[in-house]
């Protein structure tokens, strides 16, 4: 397949992978179909990458044949080097040309992002400010692999100033019908979801050496640094935030989770726990949940031995250990605290709304020759009231 082919696939997975958020997002989605549509995405995601890899495996060939003819080309980059070229530029405070914004705008499908120039009250070391846009950022770092499963399953809104997600509470059913009589008024009843909002951010600490790299070379080196710390500096807002009215927090998933009987579990006590679990996720709320679990939970279930010794879940030569319960898929999320299981619909009945792009500033100690990068996100995030069940393991 040729480029252009490629890059037509591309767009057209995009254009399904919208109308998919969209469609998960409808009243009374049925659990067939949220299932239909979770492998539909990920099958899609799978496609989308093996495209992209084809794609920057040709525009190099390209590239060098057109070097060995002594040519140069128009500037085109892949999603990872234009992530970490406006990182780059970003950390040296300069502005994107206008080869390289429409470069950018392409590689990204998006518009070019906007720079942020030093000013009255900032001077040409401090500012370094550009906006990276954040959902396409995280649609990097998915396809990277680099987030916990609970992270790459929250579908992410980029809705400007939405901190209010309305749904439908409640609604009356249909009536029988006999002939020639009619039926009374259906009614439906709305709530309010209110997202509390939060700064979600990394500071990373940069040598002069390692800035005497080329904008891409250390736009890349951040990028790495962003990929390793988002696990754990976003997984703990998104999972355990405590909420904005006392904490400046986003709401997280683990938030007045349902936890009867299994809020502090015993030890040995875990697969009898999740299964208690299990039966406090009631209603649609259980239709498309996953069980969540900690590494050493899942440990202590899938080498769990019976009473001869041997184990309860095939765990030898080929076994698959414990990868569902019941309809419910089961999945390591190293983010959770140890002793800890959530239990589901995360696509759902979490909203996370991102509200400012992925911004980074700069902070210079001209003594120690080492500039600190802030890379921020502003974030509102909340889950439904009752959709969510948490275990945790007695200290």
């Amino acid at each position: 397949m040729d480029l252009e082919k490629l890059r037509a696939r591309a767009e057209e997975i995009n254009l399904r992978l919208s109308d998919l958020n969209k469609e998960i997002e409808t009243p009374d989605l049925t659990e067939e179909r949220a299932n239909a549509i979770k492998a539909e995405v990920q099958s899609l995601l799978d496609e989308r990458t093996g495209l992209n890899a084809q794609v920057e495996d040709l525009e190099r060939q390209a590239q060098e044949e057109l070097e060995k003819k002594g040519k140069k080309t128009h500037m085109e980059f892949t999603k990872r080097q234009a992530l970490c070229l406006l990182a780059g530029m970003a950390i040296r405070g300069k502005a994107l040309s206008d080869e390289e914004k429409r470069a950018v705008g392409v590689a990204l499908t998006t518009t070019a992002t906007s720079y942020v120039a030093a000013d009255a009250d900032h001077n040409g070391v401090n500012n370094g400010g550009l906006l990276i846009p954040s959902k396409l950022f995280l649609d990097f770092l998915k396809e990277e692999g680099k987030l916990s499963p609970i992270l790459h399953d929250i579908m992410f809104m980029n809705v400007k100033g939405l901190a209010v997600f309305p749904y439908r509470s409640s609604r009356t059913s249909a009536a029988s019908k006999s002939e020639g009589s009619g039926t009374g008024k259906n009614q439906f009843q709305l709530a309010q979801l209110s997202l509390d909002k939060g700064w979600l951010q990394i500071v990373i600490d940069v040598t002069d050496e390692v800035e005497a790299l080329t904008e891409i070379d250390l736009g890349a080196w951040i990028l790495e640094r962003m990929e390793q710390d988002l696990s754990e500096d976003w997984a703990s807002q998104l999972i355990y935030g405590r909420g904005q009215e006392t904490y400046g927090e986003v709401k997280g998933i683990a938030n007045n989770a349902t936890s009867t009987g299994i809020s502090s579990y015993t030890a040995g006590k875990e697969l009898e726990s999740i299964l208690k679990g299990i039966k406090l996720c009631k209603g649609s709320f259980r239709r498309g949940a996953k069980i969540y679990v900690a590494q050493d939970v899942y440990d202590e279930v899938a080498f769990a031995l019976d009473d001869n010794g041997n184990f309860k879940f095939p765990v030898i030569n080929g076994g698959q250990g414990v990868t569902s319960m019941g309809p419910l898929k089961v999945e390591i999320d190293e983010n959770l605290a140890d002793g800890d299981f959530i239990i589901g619909n995360v696509s759902k009945y979490y909203k996370a709304n991102l509200l400012v792009d992925m911004k980074v500033e700069s902070d210079r100690d001209i003594n120690k020759h080492i500039t600190t990068y802030v890379a921020a996100q502003y974030v509102a995030a909340a889950p439904f009231p009752g959709a969510f069940v948490k275990g945790s393991r007695a200290s």
